[in-house]
């Protein structure tokens, strides 16, 4: 089952992610620090937000900066998150609900 909707660090083309990345990808969705994860990520997202919030708007170059550099935060944030959501759910089938995110990545190995 391949899915072909993000593809890996450096991949220029049409390079989709391997079943053993997307199950990866699931079970790091499923670990404990993913949650810590996006919960950094979204901060990053909103220090960027507060300080295009505090930019001087008498500076319309530097607000446009500013709201292009949180914007793009934020679009890749989100769509990481959805990404990650679309793996999970066409993967969802096909695992055991009991294994746990080692057992999911041992089982691909063995």
């Amino acid at each position: 089952m391949a899915i072909n909707r993000i593809q890996p660090a450096g991949a220029t083309g049409d390079s989709e992610l391997t079943t053993d990345q997307q199950f990866q990808i699931q079970a790091l969705s499923m670990s404990p620090g993913y949650k810590t994860l996006l919960d950094l990520m979204e901060g990053e997202c909103q220090k960027l937000e507060t300080e295009l919030l505090r930019a001087d708007p008498a500076q319309p170059e530097l607000v446009r900066a500013l709201h292009a550099r949180a914007q793009s935060a934020r679009i890749f944030f989100e769509r990481v998150q959805k990404q990650v959501n679309m793996i999970v759910a066409e993967l969802q089938p096909s695992v055991d609900p009991v294994l746990s995110p080692e057992e999911l990545l041992l089982r691909q190995y063995v």
